[in-house]
């Protein structure tokens, strides 16, 4: 189940949970539309709309407007990457 939302500000999308090990996708802007389908760690991974095509990322989870009910109404993963290896 996936849940509408907007973005509280501009950030950049990444293909994984973190910013420092995966590149980013994309951007997506203040107040833009977006898909949340799932939580991991304090990221949420969404789906937003380019000129194009839709695209799939992740984006920090304080970057969501209402991200804390949005939080309780999507799954949870838990990826096996190493974004998950403590440094």
């Amino acid at each position: 189940m996936s849940v509408s939302s907007t973005m509280s500000r501009a950030t950049r999308v990444y293909h994984g949970p973190n910013s420092n090990n995966y590149p980013s996708v994309g951007s997506v802007s203040l107040n833009e539309s977006v898909q949340v389908h799932g939580i991991e760690k304090d990221w949420f991974y969404i789906e937003y709309k380019t000129s194009t095509k839709n695209k799939r990322g992740y984006v920090p989870h304080n970057t969501i407007n209402n991200a804390s009910s949005i939080e309780n109404k999507v799954k949870h993963k838990s990826f096996t990457g190493y974004a998950d290896v403590p440094k």
